[in-house]
This record gives structure tokens, C-alpha cells and sequence, in this order.
């Protein structure tokens, strides 16, 4: 039962791919609204306060979705 045995890298690990899977998808989404703003500037308006808030629910989405995986894997082994 090698699984069971507490694994702080372990834990350290995951914890820092899990900020990073935030940045990535916070940081993807922004530069995506930004790209789309400035090609469609006369078309779509979009505040930089509402492309925050976009990129953070889908940033939290993301998450959600990481976090379940992650437990999903957990369960099948």
C-alpha cells in the first residue's frame, strides 16, 4: 500500500501545477479578449474590469474541471 504513504513533494507538485493550470488558463483567456477587442475595436467595446472577471470565471472553470480530474484519476487507482 505505497499509494496510501504521505508524500509532502508530492503535494508540492501538485499544488504548483494546479497555480499554474490557473495562470495558464487566466492568462490565455485575457490574452484571447484582448486579441478580439482590439481586432473588433469598432464592433465590440469590451471594459477591461469585464475581461477580468470573464478570464476569472473561466479560470475557476478550468479549475473545477482540473480538480476533478484529479479526482476522478484518484478514485480509479
Amino acid at each position: 500500500m505505497q499509494e496510501n504513504r504521505f508524500d509532502p513533494l508530492g503535494i508540492i507538485k501538485q499544488i504548483l501545477v494546479f497555480i499554474a493550470v490557473s495562470a495558464i488558463s487566466f492568462g490565455w483567456t485575457m490574452l484571447v479578449l484582448l486579441i478580439v477587442s482590439f481586432v473588433a475595436l469598432s464592433y465590440i467595446t469590451i471594459k477591461l474590469d469585464t475581461m477580468i472577471l470573464i478570464s476569472v470565471a473561466v479560470m475557476l472553470l478550468f479549475d473545477a474541471a482540473y480538480v476533478i480530474g484529479r479526482i476522478r484519476k484518484k478514485n480509479r487507482h
